[in-house]
This record gives C-alpha cells, structure tokens and sequence, in this order.
C-alpha cells in the first residue's frame, strides 16, 4: 500500500504528466476488513493540463477543453473565484480575526515544527497595511 501511495504522490509531481504540479492529501482509510486510498485533491486556482490537455470538471465527469476561448472562460472563471492573486487595500489588524490566526499557526505546526511564521505575533508593521 505505501508503494500505491508514492506511486501515486510521484506521479502528482511528475512535470511530464501534471503542469502545474499538485499535492495532496492520501489516507488509508479501513472499511469492512478492506482498506482503501481516499486522496483529497483541493481546488486550484491554476489552470492544469493533464499531459498536455485542459479538462474541466463538470458535476462527475471530465471534460476535455479545447479552443481558445474555453481556455480563456476556464482561466477567467478561475480568476473569479479565488482571491491569491488580488490585491485587497486598507485593511486594519482589527480586520483580520484572531482565531483563524491560530488555526493557521497550528496547521503549519503540523508540517514544519520550525517554520518562521509561529514565531511571528499577529501585528502587522508593512507599508502596505493601514493601521
């Protein structure tokens, strides 16, 4: 099962299969005497080719795209929903809440014991923040 698993995991990060690479999160999960890999891939905000071709997920099927302007509806539709690549002004400390601070501070504990950020307090001193 461990080699499924790196099998599966070296695939995700194989150039020539997947462009972006992707990570995720794979379980063996025990049901009824029988074991099973439950992989959690989450959503991205890249568009990603699978050697070479764009598909899209449409309720449980997988659409291959093609042409330009599906590419450019996929990118677009993509670049409306999540937020990593745009700029958000004039925030105070006030604005942001204490508790998702620690979450983030715990899930990054659980990968890197020694990561720079559980050091750091929640004020925050960048020109770009307005306090």
């Amino acid at each position: 099962m461990k080699d499924l698993i790196r099998n599966f995991n070296n695939c995700l990060n194989n150039e020539n299969l997947f462009n972006p690479t992707t990570v995720c999160a794979v379980e063996e999960v025990k049901i009824e005497d029988k074991v099973i890999i439950h992989a959690y891939i989450g959503a991205s905000s890249q568009v990603h080719t699978l050697k070479g071709k764009i598909y899209d997920r449409i309720d449980d099927s997988d659409f291959v795209v093609k042409g330009t302007d599906p590419i450019v509806q996929l990118y677009i539709r993509k670049q409306n929903i999540f937020t990593e690549r745009k700029m958000f002004f004039n925030f105070k400390i006030e604005d942001f809440r204490d508790d998702v601070f620690k979450k983030v501070r715990v899930r990054i504990q659980n990968r890197n014991k020694d990561h720079p950020w559980l050091e750091m307090t929640n004020s925050i001193s960048h020109p770009i923040c307005r306090e």
